[in-house]
Order: structure tokens, then C-alpha cells, then sequence
């Protein structure tokens, strides 16, 4: 089975147990009005969002790329900026979104020198993505929340495919095992630096 196909499946399966009803996409979309823990997983999923894109970013400029893994990359950024997802995120925690000016993302100045340590760590942060907003789908009352939620897996899921294809990874996967939100956002925070600290570099 293909990346393309392995992608197709964890996505549609994602999307069933996030629960998108299939005439979904037919229907006005529920509003978005988050409770409880839902705000957790929107804040989670607009910060890592941010720093997913400055990873595909430094991604591009990589010396190793082929041309036409560039250009893959390229048109995952391209994706990502014309997609409203991050914006309705945002609008969606309204006083409770991440400020997009108090965070920088911080990745090793050699994180992407080689080709598998920068395959690997862009793996590493997709998969990390993907299994918290899995793992929170059970935690998720909102039904606009959980679809928002349903769109932001899709994409990443994809990303992830795409990166398993520039490793030569074609392995068929089920749906990702999730992750605490706790954790994650342990996690998360190791991708992250005040902008107005010293260049550092806080990733092993």
C-alpha cells in the first residue's frame, strides 16, 4: 500500500472517531463554542500549528533537498497559508489564544544539517500533533470544536505521509495511539522560546 493510501486511512479513520458525520461537508458547519478541556485543545493545536510551519519553512531551505522534494515541501506551505485554520483557531480561544508575538519557535541551529536528523524531527513533531488531538477526541464536547479539530488532524496527517515518504517509509500504520495533553504540551513547550531571550538551542 502506497504513503498516499496509509494516509487516507489514518485520516478517515481519524476523522470517524473525532465523529464528522459524513454529510457533514454538505451541511453548514456548527458553531465553534468551546468548553471545558476543548480550550486546551485548540490552544494546543494553534501553537503547534505555528511551529509546524516554521519547521516546513527551515525545511525548504535545506541543502539536501532533490528538487522535487522541495517542491512537495513548498506546496505543503503553500497549503497551509491559504487555509483559514490557524485564524479560525484563533477566533475560535478568542481572549484565550496564544499571542502569537509571545512565543518564537526554537528549533537546533544543526537540526536540519542532515537528512535524517530533519526527516526525523519533523516526524517526530506531526506525529506529536496528531496523537494529542486523537487522544482528546473523547474529551472534546464541542461538536464545532471536534470539527475543527477533524480538519487540522486531516492536514497534518497528510504532512506526516509526505515526510514518510521522503524517509522511504512505506509503512502501513493504524490509527496513532494518542498522548496526554499534558504531555503533549510538555512536549510542545520544547519547541518554544521567549523572543526576546539569547539564541539557545533547547532541543536534544
Amino acid at each position: 500500500m502506497t504513503g498516499f493510501k496509509n494516509t487516507l486511512c489514518i485520516a478517515g479513520a481519524t476523522i470517524v472517531m473525532l465523529g464528522a458525520a459524513s454529510g457533514a461537508a454538505h451541511a453548514a458547519p456548527p458553531p465553534i463554542a468551546p468548553q471545558g478541556d476543548d480550550v486546551g485543545y485548540l490552544q494546543f493545536a494553534a501553537v503547534a500549528e505555528r511551529v509546524n510551519l516554521t519547521y516546513l519553512r527551515d525545511m525548504r531551505d535545506a541543502r539536501w533537498l532533490r528538487p522535487a522534494e522541495r517542491a512537495l515541501v513548498v506546496k505543503a506551505i503553500a497549503a497551509k497559508r491559504s487555509t483559514t485554520m490557524q485564524l479560525e483557531l484563533e477566533l475560535a480561544l478568542g481572549a484565550d489564544a496564544p499571542q502569537p508575538g509571545g512565543y518564537v519557535a526554537v528549533f537546533p541551529k544543526n537540526a536540519l544539517r542532515t537528512r535524517h536528523g530533519g526527516l526525523e524531527r519533523g516526524v517526530g513533531l506531526q506525529r506529536l500533533i496528531v496523537q494529542t488531538l486523537v487522544g482528546g477526541a473523547p474529551f472534546v464536547a464541542d461538536p464545532g470544536t471536534r470539527l475543527l479539530l477533524t480538519r487540522v488532524v486531516s492536514a497534518d496527517t497528510a504532512q506526516l505521509s509526505m515526510l514518510h515518504r521522503l524517509t522511504g517509509d512505506r509503512t502501513v500504520g493504524g490509527l496513532p495511539a494518542g498522548v496526554d495533553l499534558d504531555v503533549a504540551g510538555q512536549l510542545l513547550d520544547r519547541y518554544l522560546s521567549q523572543p526576546d531571550a539569547p539564541d539557545q538551542e533547547n532541543l536534544p
